[in-house]
């Protein structure tokens, strides 16, 4: 989930990124167009109504040097300006006024002025300037306009402007970090609040599957996640319904095997004991072996049955551990070695910690080979046992799925008399405990048994 909550944060963030980028640059040049066009509009006009003011309007004995001084000193508020007399018609190769105005003027810009006021912009010297240039005409009394021979330039600093520009771009950078943090922030509370349904159905999910058949979510809205987790809901009370009808039909049928099935075991050893012909006696030996399987397996079908129902409780003893794993084993006429220490003393509940440790050891006994070690020991934590063997260790297909229910391993292992419950059963007790139940290989099968010092109280 977190793979998608990054692509969907990352996602909404570029968009608000891309957009804050497109505003901005959209805002810088709409803006820097606005200045320079004022700027161009402002020098320009101010161009023109010092060079018109500057001119006699008659004929008057002036010459050309006289008019271009005239006209110099009306542009110098201006900017750097010049202003000469063209020395012959065709003054293409004129280059002069470059030293005066301090700024380079193309050849290209100077024809140009010949044919009316024009104007451009430059960076000399790291410094932008605008340049504008015309002919100086004089314009009589009857209103017709006729050219001198005096050309004039203007270059205005415009380092004003360009610092107008660089602080309305600090302010855009500056507005485009505080939106891109308000976008991350809105991006991450946008990303989280659409994936929480997600979420919550994942968790959901797992819990499912993990055996929590009274999981359910909650349902937010009437978007298409709201009918996700309205048909999870669905189908998880179909299933818990189905599965509580299943578990109470074994519970029901073991329960009502267990009596007739205890009889049976009486009458056939009962039998076993009688002097038989050779024929009868291994019929009846036989029949009281299945009996006694049958009767272990509807034992182990209500035990678990009573598991799932959550029916199970604990009865808490404090046991002398070393005593107890000997008499659990001894009892069934199975050997094994116990290791650890003689006085150790826990508290935990006798009836289900034997059911846990003759399942171990039973597997052990069944499918793996001497010697069979329990060991134990004791923590500030609470007790670890460990139930081993020397046999062939478990099947790498089965070591995932060995405490799964009704798996066997007898294609690999040998023949059991169990039905497959006995690992699964042993998980439980342990789970109830509090503790946990794990298989490993090393030299043979390795069950680990933890549980801790203080175990639940069920009920």
């Amino acid at each position: 989930m977190s793979g998608l909550f990054a692509r969907m944060s990352a996602a909404l963030l570029g968009v608000c990124v891309v957009a804050a980028a497109l505003a901005s640059g959209i805002s810088y040049v709409l803006f820097r167009a606005n200045v320079l066009e004022r700027a161009e509009s402002r020098v320009v006009s101010a161009f023109r109504a010092a060079v018109s003011g500057a001119v006699p309007a008659r004929e008057v004995a002036f010459g050309g040097d006289v008019v271009a001084w005239q006209v110099r000193d009306a542009l110098a508020p201006l900017g750097r300006a010049f202003a000469t007399q063209i020395p012959t018609p065709g003054y293409g190769a004129w280059s002069g006024g470059v030293a005066e105005v301090g700024v380079p003027l193309p050849l290209t810009f100077v024809l140009a002025a010949d044919e009316g006021l024009v104007h451009r912009r430059l960076v000399h010297e790291g410094r932008p300037y605008l340049l504008v240039g015309s002919r100086v005409w004089r314009e009589d009394s009857a209103g017709t306009r006729t050219p001198t021979d005096v050309i004039a330039f203007l270059a205005v600093d415009l380092r004003a402007e360009q610092e107008d520009l660089r602080g309305f771009l600090v302010s855009v950078l500056v507005a485009d970090g505080v939106a891109v943090l308000v976008a991350v922030l809105l991006a991450w509370l946008l990303a989280r609040r659409v994936l929480r349904p997600v979420r919550e159905l994942g968790a959901a999910a797992r819990a499912l599957g993990e055996g929590d058949l009274a999981t359910r979510v909650k349902i937010h809205g009437r978007d298409e996640l709201a009918d996700l987790a309205r048909t999870f809901n669905r189908t998880a009370e179909t299933l818990e319904r189905q599965v509580a009808v299943s578990r109470r039909f074994a519970a029901d049928v073991s329960h009502e095997l267990r009596t007739p099935l205890t009889s049976m075991v009486a009458v056939v050893e009962v039998l076993a004991e009688e002097d038989l012909p050779d024929e009868t006696a291994a019929a009846v030996g036989l029949v009281a072996e299945q009996t006694r399987r049958l009767r272990r397996l509807v034992g182990d079908l209500l035990e678990i049955s009573l598991l799932d129902a959550d029916a199970a409780t604990l009865v808490p003893d404090e046991i002398e551990v070393r005593a107890f794993l000997t008499e659990a084993v001894t009892s069934r006429g199975w050997e094994a070695q116990i290791v650890g220490d003689p006085d150790a003393v826990f508290r935990l509940d006798p009836r289900r910690f034997d059911v846990i440790v003759a399942n171990l050891v039973g597997n052990a006994v069944s499918y793996g080979a001497p010697p069979v070690v329990v060991s134990f020991h004791l923590d500030d934590d609470g007790m670890t046992v460990t139930v081993s063997d020397d046999g062939p260790g478990i099947p790498a297909e089965l070591l995932p799925v060995v405490f799964d229910r009704f798996v066997r391993g007898d294609a690999s292992r040998g023949r059991t008399e169990g039905g497959g419950l006995g690992l699964a059963i042993a998980r439980a007790n342990a789970e109830l405990h509090g503790g946990s139940l794990d298989a490993a290989n090393h030299s043979g099968a390795v069950f680990t048994l933890r549980l801790p010092r203080e175990a639940p109280c069920a009920s």
